[in-house]
């Protein structure tokens, strides 16, 4: 059969802002002080600062990312999920390698041992 060449189709043209917050030097700031935090984002448009970052046993991971911050509080447990459409990962960043008051040496420790461990300076 010949392919058809004639027919009906829906053509759909919107405007589309990159996201603001494509670079470490800008994340989005989220306050959990008042309870649950949900956003919902996208890496389309924006650059890959990484180029293949390696952790730990993990595969290469490359691809655009997007930065979110928050200041956590003393003595919070806090839990982060990441339920991305696409192979997605989550990096977690200090800004700080100074020692928090209040967290037990023996946590620093365990810190150190995965640096080590991974051999990262």
């Amino acid at each position: 059969a010949a392919p058809t060449t004639a027919g009906s189709f829906t053509l759909t043209v919107e405007t589309y802002s990159v996201p603001t917050n494509g670079s470490c030097n800008t994340p989005s700031p989220l306050d959990p002080s008042q309870g649950k935090v949900t956003v919902a984002g996208s890496t389309s448009g924006l650059l890959d600062e990484f180029g293949g970052v390696q952790c730990g046993a993990s595969p290469k991971l490359a691809g655009p990312q997007v930065y979110y911050s928050f200041v956590g509080q003393a003595q919070t447990t806090y839990a982060l999920t990441l339920a991305p459409s696409f192979s997605g990962y989550l990096y977690v960043f200090s800004t700080s390698n100074c020692i928090y008051t209040g967290m037990a040496l023996s946590r620093y420790e365990l810190i150190l041992d995965v640096w080590r461990r991974e051999g990262i300076r």
